[in-house]
């Protein structure tokens, strides 16, 4: 069960670099992701419109 969670988990670092447009992998880069809900609550922004402002 532990080889799906690690399967899951690179799809996912890999998928949320592509949407944060962290073309370059850092070891920094899933602190970030896993920070970016409580940065954006911070200063009060939406999920969706944060997304689409990144495009």
């Amino acid at each position: 069960m532990d080889r799906g969670s690690d399967f899951y988990d690179h799809y996912w670092l890999a998928e949320m670099r592509e949407k944060l447009k962290l073309y370059n992998q850092e070891e920094q880069d899933e602190v970030l992701i896993q920070d970016l809900p409580y940065i954006m609550e911070e200063h009060d922004t939406d999920f969706i419109n944060t997304f689409r402002a990144l495009k």
